[in-house]
Order: C-alpha cells, then structure tokens, then sequence
C-alpha cells in the first residue's frame, strides 16, 4: 500500500474522532443551558447518535489504518 493512504485513513480517523467529541460537548453544554422541551428531546438523542456513530467510525479507520502496516 502507499503510505498516501494511510496518511490519508489518519487523518479521517483524527476528523471523525474530533468531530465526534465536539458533538458530545456542545450537546451537553447547551442541553442545561438551552432548557430541552419535549419535541426538541429527538434532536438531542439524535446528536448524541450521531457523535457516537462518528467516534465508532474513528475507531474502525484506526483500526483499518493498523491493517494496512
């Protein structure tokens, strides 16, 4: 393999892992702060999936990554 992909599957793990993170803060900084009402309780749940699927992702591409060596 050449070494441009796994620069490459890096540097997509370290964005989602990043990303996934920063979706957990926010989400949990603006849920006390925003006062969460009924309707708005599926958009919560649904960012804290999405931040979940995206941390699980940045372990698969690491994961991957290290198969490539």
């Amino acid at each position: 393999m050449p070494p441009i992909f796994k620069a490459l599957a890096s540097i997509s793990a370290w964005i989602l892992f990043i990303a996934g993170c920063l979706n957990f803060v926010v989400t949990l900084v603006t849920l006390p702060i925003g006062g969460v009402t009924a309707q708005e309780w599926i958009h919560t749940a649904a960012f804290f999936l999405i931040a979940t699927i995206s941390v699980m992702f940045a372990v698969v591409a690491m994961k991957l990554r290290q198969m490539m060596e």
